[in-house]
């Protein structure tokens, strides 16, 4: 299985048959990196960072994390030609 490999942590991913993704993480560097390698070698791929947030914030905190998604599937109605 491929990975990602940053600062000694890894981020798992698939290469085949993966649909467009978004990569949720806080920020931190290596974290950013891990994210940034995954995502650009996904199709349509994006790494989007919610800095100073921890996991279940991310879910909680919709006003800061609907935003980036909304860009992430509005670049794919775009790339479809809706």
């Amino acid at each position: 299985m491929p990975y990602a490999d940053s600062g000694g942590l890894r981020l798992f991913y698939t290469e085949t048959g993966a649909g467009p993704a978004v990569l949720w993480h806080t920020g931190e560097e290596d974290w950013w990196a891990l994210g940034q390698a995954a995502a650009s070698a996904m199709p349509h791929g994006q790494a989007v960072a919610l800095n100073g947030l921890g996991h279940l914030q991310a879910f909680w905190r919709t006003d800061l994390a609907l935003p980036p998604i909304r860009r992430f599937l509005a670049t794919l109605g775009a790339a479809a030609g809706a």
